[in-house]
């Protein structure tokens, strides 16, 4: 069965998280097809900044070994960079994971929580 990527419910965090005077952070848990996970949008210190961010506190992929995160993290990639914001990956206890993600660019900033980030152009 071939899942499709959904990546609506997002977006539409994103949405009440603007729409907040106050911006306290915007979390849910998603079924976004390929993936689901528990997700949030908020904001982060990062190299001196505080950044607005997707945060990927927890993922699991429908099937592995199909690609199927691979296109999902890319297509997050991108509709993070379109809105000004930067994706956020905490607690990784995965060591594909790791390292998919140090082949992608991010970059680790917490030791304790094992989390990283990836710029992406505003």
């Amino acid at each position: 069965m071939t899942h499709s990527i959904d990546l609506t419910p997002i977006e539409e965090m994103i949405a009440r998280y603007e729409a907040k005077s106050l911006g306290f952070p915007v979390n849910q848990n998603l079924d976004l097809g390929v993936v689901f996970g528990y997700f949030r949008i908020a904001r982060h210190m990062v190299n001196g900044s505080m950044v607005k961010t997707i945060d990927v506190a927890s993922i699991e992929s429908r099937e592995e070994g199909k690609g199927m995160f691979t296109r999902f993290i890319t297509a997050l990639e991108n509709l993070a960079a379109s809105r000004g914001y930067h994706v956020y990956v905490e607690s990784i206890v995965n060591l594909n994971l790791e390292r998919m993600l140090k082949k992608r660019g991010y970059s680790f900033i917490d030791h304790n929580s094992r989390a990283y980030y990836v710029s992406c152009e505003a």
